[in-house]
């Protein structure tokens, strides 16, 4: 039989070991509407990998979807079980019924750990440095799409 003590004592503590355990989000998401088409804006963020460093890990055509990473060379772990640490981007450009796009850029940075039972990532919260390059590219393939549409002289 529990006192009542105990029951108060749970009561109390049960609150407190939830907002421990419950987790915040590691990642960040960012989400804007581009008037460029998907095709187009699923070329942009293609051009923006290359130019912020990102190598190509994962792509779909036709789902307009991008998944690249880099090495974040910035962050020191002080752990012989960290191999290295990566900056990840996913990208996806979703078409909208009024024929323009909806750009999402999930950014996150994960830590590649060596250990008894092989390799293993764990999800770290999102480095400044991959927070900057998802804004950067969404920037980017938003501002393209704006510089596009402005009428050139003498057309």
């Amino acid at each position: 039989m529990t006192s009542p003590m105990m029951t108060a004592r749970s009561m109390f503590l049960a609150p407190l070991l939830l907002a421990a355990c419950g987790g915040r989000t590691l990642y960040s998401t960012a989400t804007q509407v581009t008037p460029l088409a998907p095709v187009d804006a699923y070329k942009c963020a293609q051009a923006q990998f290359k130019a912020l460093g990102y190598s190509m890990t994962a792509h779909d055509d036709a789902g307009f979807r991008l998944v690249g990473q880099k090495r974040d060379t910035v962050t020191r772990i002080s752990s012989i079980q960290v191999r290295k640490i990566l900056d990840q981007l996913e990208v996806q450009a979703k078409p909208r019924s009024t024929g323009d796009s909806e750009l999402t850029i999930q950014a996150r940075s994960v830590v590649e750990l060596q250990n008894a039972g092989g390799l293993q990532q764990d999800q770290r919260e999102a480095s400044v440095q991959v927070k900057a390059d998802a804004a950067a590219l969404l920037e980017h393939c938003t501002a393209a799409a704006a510089d596009s549409t402005v009428p050139q002289a003498g057309y």
